[in-house]
Formats: structure tokens, C-alpha cells, sequence
């Protein structure tokens, strides 16, 4: 984005500037941990739980917009396909992407657990191979 700004100063400009970034900046806290916690909702069969109940209407707004969730079955394989359109949201995690990794091959080894449990008195249920097994 390119815009032109007056000022009287140099330093009132610097100034202007930097008061700008910080409203900015406090506007949109927590659409990061938001996105992926509306990712994670897209994903549970149970999605109508609010991600961050502190975060305001803009910063959902944001979140929702940038975040996609795609499930697919072809020929017996069940795909799940989750992007997160926000270019910084994974440097803003700690850890970064190895720790959104990390998280989401736990989720999917509870997830089959889950299957695994509710499911084993079930009549020819052959149990599913956890995911991600611990090395």
C-alpha cells in the first residue's frame, strides 16, 4: 500500500508513524492463535465453538477470511486439507511451524484413538494405526 503523509516535522512524522503501527498492531492481537483455533474448529466434527471468545468481531472477521479447511474421501483414503492464508501467523506461535506440526500430529493420534475406542465393540471394527506413533 503507498500513501503520502503531511507533516511538520520529520520526527512528528516518525512519530504519527509509530502511534500508527501500534494501534495496528493492537487491533489485530490474537489473529494468529485465532486462525489456527478457527482452523481447529473447522476440522472437529463439533465446530461451533468460538476460537478466542476475547478477540474482537474484526480480528474473527480476519481470521475466518484466511483460513480454509478442505476434507476429502477418494477410494477408501480420507484427506484433510487446512491452510492458513495469514503469511505470519506461524513465526507468531512459538516454536513456529515445527511446533503447529507437532501439535497437529498429536491432534491426529487423538483423534484416531478417539475412533479406536468408541469403535472397538463394533462388529468386524479392525482398529486404525495411530498416525504419528511415538518413536
Amino acid at each position: 500500500m503507498k500513501y503520502y503523509l503531511a507533516a511538520t516535522s520529520e520526527k512528528a512524522a516518525k512519530k504519527y508513524m509509530m502511534d500508527r503501527e501500534k494501534k495496528r498492531i493492537e487491533r489485530y492481537k490474537g489473529l494468529a492463535k485465532m486462525a489456527l483455533g478457527i482452523l481447529m474448529n473447522k476440522v472437529s466434527i463439533s465446530a461451533n465453538a468460538s476460537a478466542n471468545e476475547n478477540a474482537g468481531d474484526k480480528v474473527n472477521g480476519v481470521a475466518t477470511r484466511n483460513t480454509n479447511v478442505r476434507k476429502q474421501l477418494q477410494q477408501g483414503v480420507y484427506e484433510v486439507t487446512i491452510e492458513d492464508n495469514l503469511e505470519y501467523a506461524k513465526d507468531a506461535v512459538k516454536g513456529g511451524e515445527g511446533e503447529i506440526n507437532t501439535c497437529l500430529q498429536k491432534a491426529m493420534n487423538m483423534i484416531t484413538s478417539t475412533i479406536n475406542h468408541k469403535c472397538e465393540k463394533l462388529l468386524s471394527f479392525e482398529p486404525l494405526e495411530i498416525p504419528f506413533p511415538k518413536n
